[in-house]
């Protein structure tokens, strides 16, 4: 039996560890060519991860010939000689940019257990229960009123709670998608959530963004040719560019969405990261969802950590395609119920962008102050990361690494050859921001860079 480990606290995802390990043993011969690999369900059982996971790493695996796929019969090892070409990270990191998950101290510990020990106390062994189908139904009832801050009106039946939003990427596939069906996504965007439509038999179109925004001329031609029964949008702080799309592009989008027939499929993890004031806070697509088009689907795991539920906001005409899913444990939901109801979780919010706003202004003024000879750059309201664009087109990822600074880069979100990369400020300390990059400002200054 092939045995994989995998490091869930490690900063790269677990479908690229997952896929690096893969390769290794292929490379090694310990996985020997036409070896056919574990199947999705069992390895997931094996590793205790989600599905979805194992689908992006044997993907991505696909996208580098490093193995292939035969419908019906499984992935099979291939036959190389070499390392996948995606720069591993090293040890002995000064300086992180890589880093997306929410920095530890500001874990609102006290308040957390504090919850949890009032739910234990108030039901005793019943706070283990399992929820009924969809969830905890006072948790349903209290994400509607936290909704209803970013004007999204819903149902507690219309929600299903999650243990992650890729969970809820999968569900809308297997609920929506065909085999052939389209569906369009940007680019670049995340390679997850591409490779669970791809099992499921889709065709994806990208869209590009250019110039900070959605391609809106492209994004027209491209859904009235394909007429794709889906359409997979970040429109709150993307992922990676930070973007943000403006009215005029949500009323296209829904518009179109409106005229084809199709959903839209929205994924929110950074939007209670705004860092102006109520008035410029960015509201998600579904709160302009009057023909109820949008699935929203919100992670918590930006703001809180991992572990937390996440949850997914349907149209009614969609719920009977909904099975009941693998939910997070009901303690886990009621202990985060009595957090929003007591304030807590507000509290934390307005806590988290006070601080990460001192981060978020010096990652500006040095991107501003280093980097403009360089390379063009995004600058977002909100989020936690930069979109840089060198000049060159050439991937400094290496370079930089040499010099111990870890960026992400950009074909991680295209799966192929881009230049840009992405810098978060998530876990990087306040002071070592500027010096950060100043290392890369310097490595771009030494070459003959025009």
């Amino acid at each position: 039996m092939l045995m994989f480990k995998l490091d869930k606290y490690s900063e790269v995802p677990l479908y690229r560890q997952l896929a690096d390990t893969i390769a290794e043993k292929i490379i090694s011969g310990e996985i020997p060519p036409a070896c056919k690999l574990p199947t999705i369900r069992a390895l997931s059982k094996q590793l205790q991860i989600n599905n979805t996971t194992i689908v992006a790493a044997y993907k991505f695996l696909e996208q580098k010939r490093v193995v292939y796929a035969i419908r019906g019969s499984g992935t099979f090892a291939a036959k190389i000689s070499k390392p996948i070409d995606e720069v591993k990270p090293q040890l002995q990191i000064t300086h992180n940019f890589n880093d997306m998950t929410p920095d530890t101290a500001y874990f609102p510990t006290d308040k957390l257990r504090h919850a949890f020990d009032t739910v234990l106390m108030r039901d005793g062994a019943k706070a283990f229960d399992r929820p009924c189908w969809g969830g905890c139904e006072s948790l349903k009832e209290s994400l509607c009123e936290f909704l209803k801050t970013a004007h999204v009106s819903a149902s507690p039946q219309n929600i299903q709670i999650l243990n992650t939003m890729y969970q809820g990427v999968e569900m809308t596939a297997e609920a929506i998608i065909n085999h052939g069906d389209t569906v369009l996504v940007e680019s670049p965007s995340s390679q997850e959530a591409r490779a669970i439509f791809t099992s499921y038999g889709a065709r994806i179109i990208e869209v590009p963004i250019v110039n900070g925004t959605l391609d809106l001329c492209r994004f027209e031609d491209l859904a009235k040719k394909y007429q794709p029964k889906l359409f997979f949008l970040t429109p709150t702080y993307q992922n990676p560019t930070g973007m943000c799309y403006n009215d005029k592009v949500q009323e296209i989008v829904l518009g179109l969405a409106e005229v084809l027939n199709a959903y839209v499929l929205e994924a929110d993890h950074l939007s209670d990261l705004y860092y102006g004031t109520l008035d410029t806070r960015p509201f998600p697509l579904k709160a302009r969802d009057n023909n109820d088009r949008v699935i929203y689907v919100k992670s918590f795991d930006k703001v809180l950590s991992s572990g937390m539920p996440s949850f997914m906001c349907f149209p009614t005409a969609l719920s009977s395609r909904f099975s009941d899913a693998e939910q997070a444990p009901g303690y886990i939901q009621r202990g985060f119920d009595w957090y929003i109801r007591s304030g807590g979780f507000a509290e934390h919010l307005l806590f988290l962008r006070k601080q990460y706003l001192r981060r978020y202004h010096k990652m500006q003024l040095a991107v501003e102050t280093y980097l403009s000879p360089f390379a063009s750059y995004i600058i977002p309201d909100g989020g936690l990361s930069f979109w840089i664009t060198p000049h060159i087109f050439q991937d400094f990822s290496g370079k930089f690494l040499h010099r111990k600074i870890l960026v992400t880069p950009g074909k991680i979100f295209t799966g192929g050859y881009d230049s840009s990369f992405r810098i978060s400020f998530a876990n990087m300390p306040e002071e070592k921001i500027s010096e950060g990059i100043g290392v890369i400002a310097s490595i771009w200054g030494s070459m003959d860079y025009e």
